[in-house]
């Protein structure tokens, strides 16, 4: 039995998508426009990584994938390519940074040697942290508002217990 992708219904939008991730990747025209999102693709388990910039990519292969120039500065790169540095991870070379299977974001925070680096994110995560439980609580207050201040919500949790049992 012959399978071919052509007759899959569903390609073209698996393509489209496939290709405005790609040109998000690579600062190309048509990518994802919301830069929030952007960033958080470039980011992701399947970004170009955390070690080299895009800069340094085009640098050192001479292709200016932005823009898609095949040569950017007349220097023919067949077989005469120089190393770019960047510092390894703080755990070594052959360390493979862990993410969320469902998410794709990153499950640790950012080392000081990493181009996504940012000093002040750990004071950005505890203000949102901050936040959020500042409005859960403002809801808890509102919800505990609403009711008479003799009420015994867990015997009512207890009595409806015993309905749902019987």
């Amino acid at each position: 039995v012959m399978h071919t992708w052509s007759n899959n219904v569903n390609i073209h939008g698996t393509f489209k998508d496939s290709n405005k991730r790609l040109r998000t990747m690579i600062d190309m025209s048509n990518g994802e426009e919301d830069k929030a999102v952007a960033l958080r693709m470039k980011k992701s388990k399947y970004g170009l990584g955390d070690r080299r910039t895009l800069d340094q990519l085009i640098q050192f292969s001479g292709i200016d994938l932005r823009n898609q120039i095949a040569n950017t500065d007349g220097i023919n790169r067949c077989g005469n390519v120089q190393w770019v540095p960047f510092t390894e991870h703080p755990k070594g070379v052959n360390y493979i940074p862990q993410f969320d299977n469902e998410t794709e974001d990153p499950l640790e925070a950012y080392d000081p040697t990493s181009i996504w680096y940012d000093p002040d994110a750990w004071q950005k995560e505890i203000a949102a942290v901050e936040t959020k439980k500042e409005v859960e609580s403002g809801a808890a207050a509102e919800v505990q508002a609403g009711l008479p201040e003799n009420a015994d919500l867990s015997k009512q949790h207890q009595d409806l217990q015993e309905l749902l049992e019987a």
